[in-house]
């Protein structure tokens, strides 16, 4: 079943069966949380917080695969220029601070995906969840941000040769080399 295509998920939603499945698993997930069956209502409402944090790391999770597109254009430019020793020479190493860069900014998206993995454990222990998942993607949202010009101009830019790409290339290793070069 494509979960992805809205109608299919509407017709999901409104079929009798999954109605009764749904609510009986919030009746289970309430008396598991040791509040009453009665109280499910408050166990949706629970999930609705955590789900509208967790929808603030999705779309960061989107901004990240910006950075991943843009790493592909830059190695799509280093073989354009691997003879050109001025922007082949630069573009390999661009290439390994974008893979640093990509770990780095994957690590906070990680931790929250590791520490609410477990539904009813976070459900449980809602607040402090709630605020390391907002630590989390704030501290990746700044991280982010800074990011917005050069996703621009590399979405923008078609791969050839010439010379706005190499401004760019050469702007883009000034842009990563002090956020990610290793010393």
């Amino acid at each position: 079943m494509d979960f992805t295509d809205p109608t299919i998920l509407v017709a999901l939603l409104e079929d009798e069966e999954t109605k009764i499945q749904i609510n009986d698993a919030f009746t289970k997930a309430a008396e598991a949380l040791g509040i009453g069956a009665d109280r499910r209502d408050e166990v949706i409402d629970l999930i609705a917080t955590l789900a509208d944090e967790l929808c603030h790391v999705e779309a960061l999770r989107e901004q990240l695969e910006r950075v991943v597109s843009m790493r592909k254009k830059v190695d799509q430019m280093a073989k354009l220029y691997s003879s050109d020793r001025t922007i082949g020479d630069i573009a390999d190493p661009i290439s390994q601070l974008m893979r640093i860069a990509v770990k780095k900014l994957s690590l906070p998206i990680d931790q929250v995906d590791g520490q609410t993995g477990e539904v009813l454990a976070v459900l449980k222990n809602i607040a402090p969840q709630v605020q390391f998942v907002r630590n989390m993607r704030d501290d990746l949202y700044c991280r982010l941000r800074v990011w917005d010009k050069m996703f621009e101009r590399w979405e923008r830019m078609a791969v050839s040769k010439m010379p706005s790409n190499e401004d760019l290339v050469r702007d883009t290793y000034r842009f990563l080399a002090p956020r990610f070069m290793r010393l």
